[in-house]
């Protein structure tokens, strides 16, 4: 089996995730504060916290990218190449709390690359979906749109 991560630490899978939580944290930010029923103390730490978890995902970004394109794959950078055309494009929805739904599909296909290049084992991105999204029967065939498009491109 063929590794193509010599030097990089095997949780770089798990750290595109943890990234990924980061930033769409904020653009779930109201809906979450609503389902949790904070007091206004709870809330105000609670957005603090999701702020800063979003301010330190840019570092994380910029570290993981250094990681990928010194020891990842060509699938992998480029990957990364096209999500980070997204993050760029994005940047002004993404701080005012709104997303891209494509973006998540980006962020899961890499960590599956990751994977992939890594463990020589590859598995379906849909097993992540229907893990964290909880209406995801309704919004199956959307990510598997949009899946299938950035694995064409």
């Amino acid at each position: 089996m063929k590794k193509f991560f010599y030097d990089i630490d095997s949780t770089v899978p798990y750290d595109i995730l943890l990234i990924y939580d980061h930033m769409m944290g904020h653009v779930a930010l109201q809906k979450r504060i609503n389902s949790m029923e904070l007091t206004g103390k709870e809330e105000r730490d609670f957005r603090t916290k999701v702020t800063s978890d979003f301010r330190r995902s840019f570092d994380e970004m910029r570290e993981l990218q250094n990681k990928v394109c010194s020891y990842g794959s060509k699938e992998a950078i480029v990957l990364l190449a096209e999500m980070q055309k997204i993050v760029y494009s994005n940047q002004d929805k993404l701080a005012e709390g709104k997303g891209d739904d494509k973006l998540v599909a980006y962020f899961i296909l890499l960590a599956g690359q990751i994977r992939y290049d890594v463990t020589g084992e590859a598995i379906s991105p849909l097993y992540w979906y229907e893990i964290n999204i909880n209406d995801f029967s309704k919004h199956k065939d959307k990510y598997k749109c949009y899946n299938n498009e950035i694995v064409k491109k």
